[in-house]
């Protein structure tokens, strides 16, 4: 991990979110969607998603993309503490050789999804994020915001 610190900061911002917006973008015209996400120990981020989907469409030909992910806020500016992150990486359908473990991880955190997709829905449906940059923004600590390159 590049930064114990900023590793413990992100993995308790992701625990204790479960949607994100992901950011996508084609001839210059981008779109934002809403997506449950699941993480792993090295803050890959998972989510299913259909192939007919605009952002699932976008990725295929351009597979750069960015989201936030924030703490849910009810008081606005009355919040004592406001975390977030913004992310950029690159996004793929998983592998067929990860698809198996991936689903088991993303069933974990979210035991529901049975309700929704079987195991063998993963490899078309379940899609990885592999995040070279984050962006903690955190209030209640003197530098709010802190960029972390995550990968090259």
């Amino acid at each position: 991990m590049k930064n114990k610190t900023a590793g413990k900061e992100i993995k308790n911002i992701l625990s204790s979110v479960k949607q994100m917006v992901l950011c996508t973008c084609k001839q210059n015209k981008p779109w934002a969607a809403t997506v449950i996400f699941a993480f792993d120990e090295n803050f890959n981020l998972y989510f299913f998603s259909s192939a007919e989907r605009r952002h699932s469409k976008e990725i295929v030909g351009n597979d750069a993309v960015a989201g936030a992910i924030a703490s849910e806020h009810k008081k606005g500016l009355y919040e004592p503490v406001h975390l977030g992150l913004q992310f950029e990486g690159v996004c793929k359908l998983v592998s067929a050789e990860e698809a198996g473990v991936a689903y088991e991880l993303y069933r974990k955190q979210h035991p529901r999804i049975t309700e929704f997709h079987e195991r063998k829905d993963a490899r078309r449906e379940l899609y990885k994020i592999r995040v070279s940059t984050f962006v903690v923004f955190d209030t209640s600590k003197k530098k709010m915001r802190q960029e972390i390159k995550w990968r090259s």
